[in-house]
């Protein structure tokens, strides 16, 4: 499985000009990643990013669907990670896309930073006067 993310990593860092090998290589990085979170490192995050942000398949038409994936991807890791250095740049990373990218790109960056959980408490519920909520 490691072998498998590294090479998946070096693909989308070195070459990623095919569309479906791209998209196959974002699956498999996803899939691995799925299965072990913390196999994931700052290159993973880094190949992630680079396929979002060098828009190379910006023409194609199922773009947004490779940009969603490599996404989601960054927004699990930045969920499920337990290496908070991992967590930050991942979220980092997204926020920069949002800022400086277009079309299906921004799109599937935003929604995936808009599917993170937040740490939101809400009013108690004990209290019965409706004042206090």
């Amino acid at each position: 499985m490691n072998r498998d993310l590294v090479t998946s990593e070096n693909y989308l860092l070195n070459s990623c000009m095919d569309f479906s090998a791209t998209y196959m290589a974002v699956s498999m990085l996803e899939h691995d990643l799925s299965k072990n979170v913390d196999l994931a490192t700052s290159k993973t995050v880094n190949a992630l990013h680079k396929v979002i942000i060098k828009r190379v398949h910006s023409s194609q038409r199922q773009s947004y669907f490779l940009y969603r994936k490599a996404a989601k991807t960054l927004s699990y890791l930045a969920s499920a990670s337990k290496d908070q250095n991992l967590v930050t740049e991942s979220i980092k990373r997204l926020k920069h896309i949002i800022a400086d990218s277009v079309g299906p790109s921004h799109r599937a960056a935003s929604e995936a930073l808009g599917s993170l959980p937040l740490k939101i408490k809400g009013p108690s519920l004990k209290d019965r006067d409706i004042n206090k909520v």
